[in-house]
């Protein structure tokens, strides 16, 4: 009975290793500062948030795996209207050739924003690979707005898991 009381407790250890987990991202805890200036990014046709939002030192020692989810909360200002921005996790280190894809599917996004007006919510994107070195939120719009963006905190740790 003993054995199998045993058995049962490491089988039930080892099934929750493997459940998938949600780790979560706040867009105001970057490195780089609330200020999020979106512009024209020289190697692509598109806008970007540049620097991207860096959250790497929130997840040292963390390493993502293929089926975890980020969910990414915002809470922003824009100086002008923004049609669409679509949201991605990337590794933008040196040695990951400047753009490694972590999570995001270049459609998932936030939309309709509006000038002035405060944007808040979340959104989830499913981790497609683990990071290498850094943990980016690159934040991209196809319509070519330049503008700038203030992030404010949204209420949730960085780094955390759900």
């Amino acid at each position: 009975m003993k054995k199998f009381i045993m058995m049962a407790l490491v089988a039930l250890a080892v099934c929750g290793m493997s459940f998938a987990k949600t780790y979560v991202i706040d867009i105001a805890d970057s490195a780089n500062g609330t200020s999020l200036p979106l512009q024209k990014d020289q190697y692509a046709t598109d806008h970007k948030v540049i620097p991207p939002i860096d959250v790497t030192k929130y997840f040292a020692g963390t390493k993502f795996a293929a089926g975890d989810e980020i969910e990414i909360y915002y809470n922003f200002v824009a100086d002008k209207d923004i049609p669409n921005l679509i949201v991605m996790v990337i590794d933008n280190h040196e040695k990951a050739k400047w753009w490694s894809e972590i999570a995001g599917d270049y459609v998932q996004g936030i939309s309709g924003i509006k000038k002035g007006v405060p944007c808040k919510g979340s959104i989830k994107l499913k981790v497609v690979k683990p990071q290498l070195y850094n943990v980016t939120v690159q934040l991209i719009n196809k319509e070519n707005v330049t503008c700038n963006i203030k992030a404010s905190p949204s209420g949730v740790k960085t780094g955390s898991v759900k």
